[in-house]
């Protein structure tokens, strides 16, 4: 065999390589367009969150400064458990933010990793496509 076989087995090889870096490339694209969809979900689903815990303690800020505006005491009392309801309300509605927030980190995380990752297989794509590029100039060099 010789050199010019031996290179463009090596063209062949290379060429390999690079196809399937393209293809785990092109993989990672895809999963981080389904992983950005999922953050865009978690954020939107946040922000109803936020929506909801604010107004929420508005209502409940607004009673109990009404409530605690009353001089009659048996007034106060009359509103004391709707006052006591929103209260629960929000308290419930912070764990809501709180699990909704987490949500997004962890998409978030989600999302980063996978850009190192396509980020270093495109590293390794580019170095397959030099190695193609250099041996296939080695092959046309021969023929010159």
């Amino acid at each position: 065999m010789g050199i010019r076989e031996t290179l463009q087995e090596a063209l062949v090889n290379a060429n390999n390589e690079r196809i399937k870096w393209h293809d785990v490339v092109q993989n990672h694209d895809n999963d981080l367009v389904e992983l950005k969809a999922n953050l865009q979900r978690a954020e939107t689903k946040k922000a109803g969150a936020d929506s909801i815990h604010k107004t929420a303690d508005e209502k409940y800020h607004e009673l109990l400064t009404f409530s605690n505006s009353r001089t009659d005491q048996n007034a106060r009392q009359a509103l004391s458990s709707q006052v006591e309801t929103l209260a629960q309300n929000v308290n419930f509605t912070v764990g809501t933010v709180q699990a909704a927030g987490e949500e997004v980190r962890q998409w978030r995380r989600k999302v980063e990793q996978g850009e190192t990752q396509r980020a270093s297989a495109q590293m390794s794509l580019t170095a397959a496509t030099e190695r193609w590029e250099q041996i296939k100039k080695q092959i046309e060099d021969l023929n010159h």
